[in-house]
């Protein structure tokens, strides 16, 4: 199972520094410079949506240069043709069935209360999909600084899953509004799911993993329907928001489907990850138990 998922983390390795590569040198990325402040020349790369000076900062050169646009994705995949979307991960132990059993279950309440609103559901999803990589991502982060060792690239990983779940929504926003019910509800499950995965991640960390690769299983499902309804003619296929042409690099006359294929494909990467991540950690758990045994005999 391991050797199953080796070559997809190979490419989120490539994916992490990537992204790392596109920051600094993007002609979009936007750049803080502190000048005279003691002896040192700091810069940084902001993150935002408009222009501003710092008013009242205490170092007048002090000047915050912010971009008008997304970062691109660094999932960015050149033929969805490629994509492997039947890749799924039987259960092999309590834990796995736990996870699956738990993520079968969610989804019963996300068809009963969506049915064939997929946008809206990509909506609601998506503001829940982008909590998992950020709390892996500080959780890992503070692990590396407190046993002040390497984080094998998780930290990078998960947090740059995160940003993409969260520009999901930027785009599905774009196509089905929310209503307050909805709004309401993003609230009420963000913050509930929040507290409880950041729980469990910190004591059962590869079950966590295993969840969201189930997880995301199941999206890569729910984005296939999505087209299919497309295909079928019962969802207009309208032209693709400037913020998922941007993200994406989508040709200028993009549709709908351009989109969808493209975050379907981001999920089904994120699912590789998480399963891998999982079979990582059991496999280092194995390993330490064989070591503890050989030391005894």
């Amino acid at each position: 199972m391991i050797r199953h998922f080796a070559s997809r983390t190979v490419l989120n390795a490539a994916h992490a520094q990537a992204l790392r590569t596109i920051i600094p040198t993007s002609r979009n990325t936007t750049t803080l410079k502190v000048l005279s402040f003691g002896n040192l020349n700091h810069r940084a790369h902001i993150h935002a949506n408009y222009p501003v000076r710092l008013a009242h900062s205490i170092n007048p050169d002090v000047e915050v240069h912010l971009k008008h646009k997304p970062q691109p994705s660094p999932y960015i995949v050149d033929d969805y043709a490629k994509v492997d979307l039947d890749a799924k991960v039987k259960p092999e132990n309590p834990s796995d069935w736990v996870a699956k059993g738990l993520v079968k279950f969610l989804r019963i309440f996300a068809d009963t209360f969506f049915r064939g609103r997929y946008g809206h559901r990509a909506v609601v999803l998506e503001t829940v999909a982008g909590v998992p990589g950020m709390v892996g991502g500080m959780v890992n982060h503070l692990r590396s600084l407190r046993k002040l060792k390497h984080d094998d690239g998780h930290i990078q990983a998960l947090l740059s899953e995160a940003e993409n779940e969260r520009m999901h929504l930027m785009v599905y926003m774009e196509i089905a509004k929310p209503s307050i019910i909805e709004r309401g509800l993003v609230t009420f499950v963000q913050g509930l799911f929040f507290n409880i995965y950041i729980f469990c991640y910190t004591f059962f960390p590869k079950t966590c993993h295993r969840f969201v690769g189930y997880l995301e299983e199941e999206a890569v499902i729910s984005y296939t329907s999505y087209l299919a309804e497309i295909d079928s003619g019962k969802i207009p296929n309208i032209p693709a928001p400037k913020v998922a042409i941007d993200y994406w690099q989508l040709k200028p006359d993009a549709r709908l489907r351009d989109v969808i294929e493209a975050t379907r494909a981001d999920e089904a990467n994120h699912r590789d990850v998480n399963h891998f991540i999982a079979d990582e950690i059991l496999a280092k758990r194995a390993g330490k138990k064989t070591a503890a045994s050989g030391v005894i005999s």
